[in-house]
């Protein structure tokens, strides 16, 4: 080997140690810059599918719960409790609202022409009532009040599970 490729040889060599010295320390400014974004990101999908676990136990809650009040002998009172034990697998109970109320109002020739609010209809009692009555079950949660990491952007979410059903 001549002198000149002998020089190049050890040039070349000490390039690429220099060049992988030098490329650790950019791998650790990447890493500092992106792991952040990343953190946040995997906390917003958790965050997005603790929300969509809390709707959907809500839904069949108040489906459920429906369900149980428009068979005979169900009373008002045991279908609370009974929503009540279905949405306390998913999050504390004591954070949600529930109505039943109701709805013969959505029953009538000449329904309202704008929206309704659940929670506004009279109550209603449940082993009293007579067959093909409407009757709806609203359950209320504010996200916040249930959320793994609540997040400052969703500060007033509502989350709502609705069901309107006749008594049989």
């Amino acid at each position: 080997m001549s002198r000149a490729n002998r020089r190049k040889s050890h040039c070349r060599r000490w390039m690429s140690q220099r060049s992988q010295s030098d490329r650790r320390g950019a791998a650790a400014v990447e890493m500092a810059l992106t792991f952040p974004v990343f953190l946040l990101f995997l906390f917003g999908l958790l965050e997005f599918g603790h929300l969509l676990m809390v709707k959907a136990a809500l839904t069949s809650a108040a489906k459920e719960g429906a369900r149980m009040g428009s068979i005979e002998n169900a009373s008002t009172a045991d279908v609370q409790a009974f929503i009540e034990n279905r949405i306390s697998r998913a999050f504390p109970s004591v954070a949600a609202t529930i109505y039943i109320k109701d709805a013969s109002v959505y029953d009538s020739s000449s329904p309202p022409s704008g929206p309704i609010n659940p929670s506004t209809l009279p109550d209603i009692e449940l082993s009293t009532t007579e067959s093909r009555h409407m009757f709806v079950v609203q359950i209320d949660v504010a996200y916040s009040d249930v959320a793994i990491f609540p997040p400052f952007w969703a500060s007033n979410v509502q989350l709502t599970g609705i069901s309107i059903l006749r008594h049989e």
